[in-house]
């Protein structure tokens, strides 16, 4: 029986000249083609219409006020003509053959309406490992697994809060899902994490799939605010106190959310110290004081009051030699 599946591809984009039409010409180069590729112009002030311009009608170009990358996505939605839509960022590439391995599963698990991809983070110095490498050995278990792809996976909403294994690029999901769920807040703007909101908001709705294979490649550069670690986990720990507030929850769920809170606080803290940001870490001290049994801990609470500076230089010297 031949494969309908069909899916448009939505393009969020804001002053990406240098690398949007890379990405544009791997999904311009899938074996199995989307329907249309809709690019939204964020209100770019650089070159970035004019590279858009160059492929004519191979893609769907709106031009909007910049309102941000969820806004953007939003009305990239709203002008799809498919049943599926898929999602990729202006800097990030997929690989040939991501839309013809997601169709054949979809195809043959139409239970399934959301389904992310597995990933490499790459730049031109480095590539890393794949997502799934990186995370826990535990992360998956219990799943089950068919053509590539696993689903079903138990207590995914409080496994992807203690480590993200959901990213948007690469996010396939049905119009009508997103449409139920009103799409992606924005409220959420101009956090840097504001997918995870969605992604743990679109888990208290619906399975998902998630393919084994990296589909596609996230691109580190300077211009990604995401990544940045510091402020990254900080937006983490925003987003997370967002869904605890304003979505229903299990005591189960509160409780990771809860976890996953104070697990990025202590993680915000360690950074703030590595960059000798003394103040930040006073912000972010809350989070080390529920475990003073910790010596270490001890010891970095009473560096961060020390009010002579040089000594406190001296002594945050001395500390990262001997931890």
């Amino acid at each position: 029986m031949e494969n309908i599946f069909q899916s448009s591809v939505i393009v969020p984009v804001y002053n990406r000249a240098n690398l949007v039409g890379k990405t544009i010409d791997s999904l311009l180069k899938q074996n199995k083609p989307f329907s249309e590729i809709i690019v939204v112009n964020d209100g770019s002030e650089d070159n970035t219409l004019n590279v858009l311009k160059r492929f004519g009608d191979k893609i769907k170009i709106i031009n909007t006020k910049n309102k941000g990358m969820q806004s953007a996505r939003n009305t990239g939605v709203k002008a799809a003509k498919t049943e599926w839509i898929t999602f990729c960022d202006s800097d990030d590439i997929f690989v040939p053959d991501y839309l013809e391995k997601i169709s054949v599963f979809l195809e043959k698990h139409r239970e399934i309406k959301l389904l992310y991809s597995n990933f490499v983070r790459f730049s031109e110095k480095r590539k890393t490992k794949s997502r799934i490498d990186l995370a826990p050995d535990n992360l998956l278990s219990g799943a089950k697994v068919s053509n590539g792809f696993y689903y079903s996976i138990p207590d995914l909403f409080c496994r992807i809060i203690q480590f993200q294994l959901l990213w948007p690029t690469g996010m396939t999901i049905s119009k009508a899902l997103f449409d139920a769920m009103n799409g992606f807040d924005l409220q959420m703007y101009p956090y840097k994490s504001e997918d995870l909101e969605f992604t743990l908001r679109a888990l208290l709705k619906t399975d998902c799939a998630l393919s084994i294979q990296p589909l596609v490649y996230i691109r580190e550069h300077e211009g990604k605010h995401s990544s940045n670690p510091l402020v990254r986990t900080m937006d983490e720990i925003i987003v997370l106190q967002y869904v605890d507030k304003n979505q229903e929850l299990s005591d189960q769920y509160q409780k990771a959310i809860l976890s996953g809170i104070n697990m990025r606080g202590i993680k915000v803290f360690n950074l703030a110290l590595k960059q000798k940001s003394f103040e930040l870490c006073r912000e972010y001290a809350h989070f080390l004081e529920e475990d003073k049994s910790s010596l270490i801990n001890r010891l970095k609470l009473k560096l961060i009051e020390i009010k002579n500076k040089n000594l406190r230089l001296f002594i945050w010297f001395f500390f990262r030699v001997i931890v």
